[in-house]
């Protein structure tokens, strides 16, 4: 069954009180407790086994399995050949893009238990193929959320617009699809009950640039509950992109990493000049909270860590760990990975995870 929603505009950024950045220079070198390589692609996905002994990780290529103690690999890695890759919060199954074909496997067998077309195919009057750019499981593991671009018409600029749709995972059918996104989506993520889903866009640049959106829905209803842009508007040829957003534990606040471009590149082209930071705010009202500059580069992954923190990680060899209501860093590390593009905590919030796009993973203990 098909469910469409749709709003007159988006809640954009209100006033707050922006944090000031970390002083890279003081970013501390924290020795890892333990290393994995073996990948031979970009780590997507990475996650801790529930008791925190072992770390499972997935690339385009591949899924392994490794024991953080004696950091070896247990048992022998899965192929893949597959662009995007999610993992359940339990380990026990493994969503990946197949062709066209988004297929649930079980992780121990490799069985695949279901697959489905994730495209609703449009009437083919834009030269734009549709494709999924993010996948996450609900933290039950009943549901898949894909989301990407669409076939549409409508999509702002003659581009696409974007789509978040929600699979049964036992049946493959859909629950609900959301198809109003502007352009399309770059990530996705459940919050930790289970009740939301949210999903930032990457915006559109050229010469009617719009910026980067996080859409928020009730996952029971599904209804949306608020749409919030990035910022209030784009200057001409700017072009403005959250690559990551993150729930708070309670579902009340929503974290988005939002990169922009230089001028006068056309669409879809990100320069080196832009800059990052995370802005967060509250779902329900969509009003901002704060905003934490300190990334110099590309903020690839954020999540809500213990207490009101916020841990972040980009390009630029450099892990943050905020302290959200002061707006400021608690703990920054300088990491010897060239670009961070996962990152996991265990369970009791005692270890956290770094994938890189080299392929390699480091652990590390975080302080009491």
């Amino acid at each position: 069954m098909f469910r469409f929603f749709s709003i007159s505009a988006a809640v954009v950024l209100a006033s707050h009180v922006q944090a000031q950045p970390p002083d890279p220079k003081k970013a501390i070198e924290t020795k890892p407790v333990a290393s994995f390589t073996g990948h031979q692609a970009s780590i997507s996905s990475i996650l801790f086994t529930k008791d925190g002994s072992g770390i499972i990780s997935a690339c385009a290529k591949d899924v392994r399995n490794w024991d953080v103690a004696t950091g070896k690999e247990q048992g022998a890695a899965q192929r893949l050949g597959n662009r995007v890759v999610a993992l359940s919060a339990d380990g026990k199954r493994l969503a990946s893009v197949d062709r066209d074909d988004v297929v649930i496997a079980d992780l121990a067998s490799s069985k695949k238990l279901v697959s489905f077309d994730p495209q609703i195919k449009a009437n083919g009057r834009f030269p734009f193929r549709s494709r999924v750019a993010a996948m996450a499981f609900s933290p039950d593991g009943k549901l898949l959320a894909t989301a990407g671009s669409s076939e549409r018409v409508g999509g702002r600029h003659g581009l696409p617009g974007g789509n978040v749709t929600l699979w049964d995972v036992a049946t493959g059918q859909i629950v609900h699809r959301f198809d109003t996104l502007g352009t399309s989506a770059s990530s996705v993520v459940f919050s930790a009950d289970g009740s939301k889903v949210a999903a930032g866009t990457a915006g559109a640049g050229g010469e009617l640039p719009a910026p980067a959106e996080a859409w928020i829905w009730d996952v029971a209803k599904g209804e949306l509950i608020r749409a919030i842009a990035s910022q209030e508007k784009s200057n001409y040829g700017q072009l403005v992109s959250i690559s990551d957003i993150a729930l708070s534990s309670d579902g009340k606040q929503l974290a988005m990493a939002v990169g922009t471009g230089g001028r006068g590149q056309p669409a879809g082209l990100i320069t080196g000049d832009g800059s990052s930071s995370i802005r967060i705010f509250e779902v329900m009202s969509g009003k901002a909270v704060t905003e934490l500059p300190g990334h110099t580069t590309r903020i690839s992954r954020i999540l809500y860590g213990s207490e009101g923190t916020i841990i972040s990680a980009g390009y630029d060899r450099a892990i943050h760990i905020w302290n959200v209501k002061s707006g400021k860093a608690n703990r920054s590390m300088a990491v010897p990975l060239n670009a961070v593009e996962a990152l996991a905590l265990s369970a009791d919030h005692k270890r956290m995870a770094a994938g890189a796009d080299t392929g390699d993973i480091l652990v590390w203990e975080l302080p009491k």
